[in-house]
């Protein structure tokens, strides 16, 4: 689970095990997509990574993101206004 909103819009990521059932707050490397709600995140199983799109902070993204599950790390991917538009 990436982001969302409480008091403010979050960027924080969690890992929930089904064997445990527990949820454990991950500590990504390096730079962090900015805070959002109302976005899209997807599992590529092939790469074993998870592909952040859109939402919503400050105003409306239409940026890329992904994050590698074995390094615990966040890439940018595409930058704002380079696909589809900010929803």
């Amino acid at each position: 689970m990436f982001g969302g909103q409480a008091n403010s819009n979050l960027n924080d990521l969690w890992q929930y095990s089904l064997n445990t059932q527990s949820w454990r707050s991950l500590t990504p490397v390096g730079p962090l997509p900015p805070t959002r709600l109302g976005h899209t995140l997807v599992l590529d199983e092939s790469k074993r990574r998870l592909i952040l799109f859109g939402g919503q902070g400050s105003g409306f993204f239409s940026d890329v993101w992904a994050f590698d599950l074995k390094s615990e790390s966040w890439a940018q991917l595409g930058i704002d206004n380079a696909g589809p538009s900010r929803r």
